[in-house]
């Protein structure tokens, strides 16, 4: 969930989760062997990092009153990405998903409407940046 992505260390926290889970250490802290049997995981879902749903949700309301701003919502992944030293071709990929959303809300900006499948289409750029 959200906030057990907020930031780059609860991603690191909750990355390292899976990973044992998948191979699970060896001993456990105290130095017992850990009977512990690995999982094959079919996929994992990641939700938004933090409050960016709550933030997608706001910024589509400042948009109805004339305000467009996805400043914040850079910066986290922007702070994430680099602190994971993530490709460039991934960073990229983040950024154009970002300068979509941005251009999605001078739409709504512009046209003063913001229907059910638009906020859909809007909250779905915090699931898609966080992959």
């Amino acid at each position: 969930g959200g906030s057990s992505l907020a930031n780059a260390e609860r991603v690191d926290h909750v990355a390292n989760l899976i990973k044992d889970r998948i191979n699970p250490p060896a001993t456990l802290e105290d130095g017992s062997p850990n009977e512990e049997t690995p999982v094959r995981p079919r996929a994992v879902i990641c939700s938004a990092m933090g409050k960016t749903t709550n933030s997608l949700l706001s910024s589509g309301e400042m948009a109805l009153e004339g305000r467009v701003d996805v400043e914040a919502l850079r910066t986290l992944h922007t702070t994430a990405m680099k602190e994971f030293d993530l490709p460039q071709r991934t960073q990229d990929e983040v950024m154009c998903l970002l300068d979509e959303c941005e251009d999605m809300l001078n739409g709504v900006r512009l046209i003063q409407e913001l229907s059910p499948k638009s906020l859909d289409q809007l909250v779905s750029y915090g699931e898609r940046c966080s992959v």
